[in-house]
């Protein structure tokens, strides 16, 4: 019997669900717990997937293309392949940030210093156009515009972007900055003196490459760009995001055990010369202890130090395998959720496909034309003129033919 109906007689005859026995009432309220939470969950997704709403004319339809061919893969063949020219550039752009990291591949200026690659230079920037414009035209096409700005692959986008001009707007105002000239007033002093500002021009430039540096750092951001094509890369950030409790348990397990396990072996090898020289030093030890990395840089040598060593080291062990079964649950629904998703958009695709060829063959066996146009679609272009006009005049009837009274269209 369904619970939900269990409810509803409930409900009806006014009776209290603690009236029930203690074995059938736990059954019933964890059989309702579930199924109420599997209802909220299809709510949740039926929203998060519901159709973009575009305007209703010219502007709309162009709007919807736009969106459809940047944002949805599998809407068309061109969007597919707009999706692969996306991710290439993801790629190419990546790789050659690496590679201009290396120093046998830059070249040197008049002054003999190594500057960047200027082959890598040009394909980063033909990257970063490609980036721009396909920001600009998802903009463009969005339906809210608030929410697109909100979005936190969006968001990416635009620190993946950001660095590259404003390294480039810091680069112009370097090579066209000019020295300032301070000058003494001729009735102070009759010789004029040029001051000497190399100090305050190095702190500047000191500070302006802090800056440029911070910036450079957000160009990893383009590598986040992938999870916009990858499925995986996508089952992997929600599952990250499902497990916050989770982590966050591990974390703080971490926390707690690592500053009893540091303090045990500060107080313990403080007398030794082995590197704990306070229980910060101490917590970075048990810490790559527990997660089983072990630099090796810093080591217990009393015996009493190393049975604490062997204890954080199977304390670790089971308290990392502790979130691992949750973590991987969280995976494995939301990947086969995907699956299931992707299965059911071909099956529309294909029953649309279908329609449509079954109206046309319909059509043409009542002897209709009504070329790529639905019935539908004609009838709503003509929508100005149908108070005048029968729906049987829409349709281009055959020359040396005419349609029986039965086969008009109502």
């Amino acid at each position: 019997m369904c619970v939900l109906s269990f409810q509803d007689d409930l409900d009806f005859w006014g009776l209290d669900d603690a009236l029930l026995e203690s074995c059938c009432r736990d059954k019933y309220e964890t059989e309702l717990m579930c199924v109420l939470a599997d209802m909220e969950s299809e709510c949740m997704d039926m929203q998060e997937d519901a159709p973009e709403i575009f305007r209703d004319n010219c502007m709309g339809r162009y709007q919807k293309c736009l969106w459809d061919l940047i944002e949805k893969p599998e809407s068309s063949q061109a969007a597919n392949i707009v999706s692969v020219i996306s991710m290439m550039f993801v790629l190419v752009s990546t790789v050659g940030m690496s590679l201009n990291t290396l120093q046998g591949l830059k070249v040197l200026d008049d002054a003999g210093e190594p500057r960047d690659n200027p082959l890598l230079e040009l394909i980063e920037a033909i990257c970063i156009v490609w980036f721009t414009l396909e920001f600009f035209i998802r903009l463009t096409g969005s339906p809210d515009k608030c929410s697109f700005l909100k979005n936190g692959m969006n968001i990416i986008d635009v620190l993946a972007i950001l660095p590259y001009y404003v390294e480039l707007a810091m680069a112009q105002r370097s090579t066209g900055q000019k020295p300032e000239m301070l000058v003494e007033p001729a009735f102070m002093s009759q010789n004029t003196t040029v001051l000497d500002n190399e100090a305050f021009e190095e702190e500047e430039d000191d500070s302006l490459q802090g800056l440029l540096q911070v910036f450079r750092v957000f160009k990893l951001a383009r590598i986040l760009k992938l999870a916009r094509h990858s499925r995986g890369l996508q089952s992997i950030i929600f599952t990250l995001t499902q497990s916050v409790p989770e982590l966050g348990l591990l974390i703080m397990i971490l926390i707690i055990s690592g500053l009893i396990f540091a303090s045990l072996t500060y107080y313990i090898e403080m007398d030794n010369d082995s590197g704990f020289t306070d229980i910060p030093t101490s917590f970075y030890w048990v810490i790559i202890t527990m997660t089983t990395v072990g630099y090796g840089d810093i080591f217990p040598i009393s015996g009493l130090g190393k049975l604490v060593g062997s204890m954080t080291a199977v304390s670790g062990a089971l308290t990392m395998s502790l979130p691992l079964p949750i973590i991987v649950s969280n995976f494995e629904k939301y990947y086969a959720k995907q699956n299931l998703d992707d299965q059911l958009k071909n099956r529309r695709v294909r029953v649309a496909e279908m329609k449509k060829e079954e109206e046309k063959i319909r059509m043409r066996e009542l002897g209709y034309s009504t070329g790529d146009s639905s019935i539908a679609e004609l009838m709503k272009k003509e929508r100005g003129v149908m108070l005048f006009k029968s729906p049987s005049s829409l349709l281009k009837i055959p020359i040396g033919q005419s349609p029986s009274p039965s086969l008009t269209i109502v």
